[in-house]
């Protein structure tokens, strides 16, 4: 789905990690508009959409888990 090294998936988990307020967007409902605000195309919004995860560390695994290597 994700190249490996794509830049975005780094910005995406970093910024969660350094900001509650995007950490909490991404756990609580609003998953979708962070990754539309931050340029990911309408199948990359679906594969991030399906991800279960209760918490960053589960996300960004199950984000990880996406990345073609």
């Amino acid at each position: 789905m994700f190249a490996h090294d794509d830049p975005r998936i780094q910005v995406l988990i970093g910024a969660a990690g350094v900001n509650a307020r995007i950490c909490y967007r991404l756990l609580n409902g609003q998953r979708r508009q962070v990754a539309v605000e931050l340029g990911f195309s309408g199948q990359e919004i679906k594969a991030i959409m399906n991800i279960e995860a209760e918490t960053l560390s589960s996300f960004a695994r199950g984000l990880l888990g996406l990345t073609r290597q």
